[in-house]
């Protein structure tokens, strides 16, 4: 037998050891990849749960909010303390800067649209 034979016998067992610790390698980066996903998942249902939970919760005691209709304006009231809470927007609707309203004042020189600024 020369010793060809036995050096192809040793380089094939070598190229297999090298695909065992390459197929190591790879399942290992696949394994942390998926919990990576795993946990990305359960942070993206952790973040839906909160909202749906959150969502129209009166932010002073936690109750149901109902929508109200008020002056064609849809506001927000809670069944628990009765607080009333507006969406963006909704307070200019109710009080427009017509100046003849303290509250309407209020909002313009809070906004910085009235005419006497300081």
């Amino acid at each position: 037998m020369d010793g060809r034979g036995k050096f192809d016998k040793y380089t094939e067992l070598w190229r297999d050891v090298e695909r065992a610790r390459e197929d190591i390698y790879f399942a290992q980066k696949d394994r942390e990849l998926i919990a990576q996903l795993r946990e990305k998942d359960q942070q993206q249902e952790l973040e839906r749960a909160l909202l749906e939970l959150c969502s129209m919760r009166c932010p002073k005691c936690g109750r149901k909010l109902e929508e109200l209709v008020y002056q064609h304006v849809r506001i927000d009231r809670c069944t628990g303390c009765g607080g009333v809470w507006l969406d963006p927007g909704e307070l200019e609707a109710l009080a427009p800067e017509a100046h003849t309203s303290w509250l309407g004042e209020l909002l313009s020189r809070m906004t910085g649209r009235g005419e006497n600024r300081r």
